[in-house]
Order: structure tokens, then C-alpha cells, then sequence
């Protein structure tokens, strides 16, 4: 079962690797170096690692909802997130029947009115279409990325927020 729900939200957390890891692994994971600087923070700390609560086919307790809110006809296949001290690390897939120029509309309103703006989306994987935002500098990343499949569509967004978003 473990196995399971971190392949489901492999793609959010890879992307999320990406960007704030400098590269994606391309598994079904974090990074083995994002993972392993977890690991090994919290050992040279003697701190426990960051508790990441991770749920299958819902929005899981903690997720900045306000913030990021589905569009319509959407439903979530995925959501993580973790607290790092005043921020959190958070990812959402999801699957919807609303077409890409919407989602992205969607979102690019939602967070321009969050006081985000939108940056360079380089870093998103071949085959998706998408954007970067950013607020307070730099300190506050997120990154949208939708795959069209024709008959519907499948998107992820994840970064870092502050924990009060």
C-alpha cells in the first residue's frame, strides 16, 4: 500500500524535486538525494525527519485548500504535504474534465490575486504544458504542469508555501 500511494503522487513529488532540488529523478519518488538529504539532516540534527502526511483520492489534512483550490468537474488522485518549519512542501494531483487553457487560467488568477506572479516554466517535463509562480522573493515556489490525454486531463502543482497560506 506504501508503494502505492507514493507512486500516485510521483509526479507531483518529482516535479517538486525539480524545482526545488535543481533536477527530477524521473522515479517514483522524491529524489534519492532529496530523500537521503532528509535523512541526513535529521541525523546530523538529531531531529526527527519532517512528518509528511500523504493521502490517495483526497485533499489530505494540512493542504493549503484556500490557496489552491480545484477547478471544476476536477477531482484529486493525490495530495502531500510537509512542514519545514514557517513552510510547507505541498503537491496535488488531479485529474479533470476542464480543458488546459482553463486550468491554467484558473490557477494563474487564483495565485496573481494570492500575490504570486508568474515566472519561467522551463523546468516542466517534456509533454506538459504549464507555469511557474513565485512570491516573497523567491521563498514561495509553485509549479502547475497539465498533461492533455484528449479525453480528459491530468495536472499537478507543487512547491513551497508559507505554512499560514
Amino acid at each position: 500500500m506504501q508503494r502505492r500511494t507514493r507512486a500516485a503522487i510521483g509526479v507531483p513529488a518529482v516535479l517538486l524535486a525539480g524545482v526545488v532540488g535543481g533536477c527530477a529523478s524521473g522515479t517514483d519518488g522524491p529524489a534519492p538525494s532529496t530523500a537521503r538529504a532528509q535523512l541526513v539532516g535529521a541525523a546530523a540534527t538529531g531531529s526527527p525527519a519532517p512528518a509528511t502526511e500523504a493521502a490517495a483520492g483526497r485533499v489530505v489534512a494540512g493542504f493549503p485548500s484556500r490557496l489552491l483550490a480545484l477547478p471544476p468537474d476536477s477531482a484529486v488522485t493525490a495530495s502531500a504535504v510537509v512542514r519545514h518549519g514557517d513552510l510547507l512542501e505541498v503537491s496535488m494531483a488531479v485529474t479533470t474534465a476542464t480543458p488546459v487553457t482553463a486550468v491554467l487560467e484558473f490557477y494563474t488568477r487564483a495565485l496573481t490575486r494570492a500575490g504570486f506572479s508568474v515566472t519561467d516554466g522551463s523546468m516542466l517535463p517534456s509533454g506538459a504544458t504549464g507555469l511557474a509562480f513565485s512570491r516573497r522573493g523567491g521563498r514561495e515556489i509553485l509549479v502547475l504542469a497539465v498533461v492533455d490525454h484528449r479525453w480528459n486531463r491530468s495536472f499537478s502543482i507543487g512547491g513551497t508555501v508559507a505554512g499560514d497560506a
